[in-house]
């Protein structure tokens, strides 16, 4: 952070430019960021799917041994 520009503070086309610039800058680094949390959510659900349906045949499988007496 640059600090803080006043409202009643009059800016030169410079020190706009400058500070559009900056505000770009940071802009594209908060879209990126988004981008790879955006991917990272993606994965995370895709493993937790996974995660789900494995656990799930773990479950059918042992209540299909503890039906039949054979659990191990």
């Amino acid at each position: 952070s640059k600090g803080v520009i006043l409202s009643n503070k009059k800016l030169t086309n410079a020190e706009l430019n400058d500070l559009v610039e900056s505000q770009r800058q940071t802009l594209g680094l908060v879209q990126q960021r988004l981008s790879r949390m955006s991917d990272q959510l993606a994965l995370i659900t895709e493993d937790t799917e996974r995660f789900k349906n494995a656990v799930a045949r773990d479950i059918t499988f042992l209540a299909d041994r503890i039906k039949v007496g054979r659990v191990g």
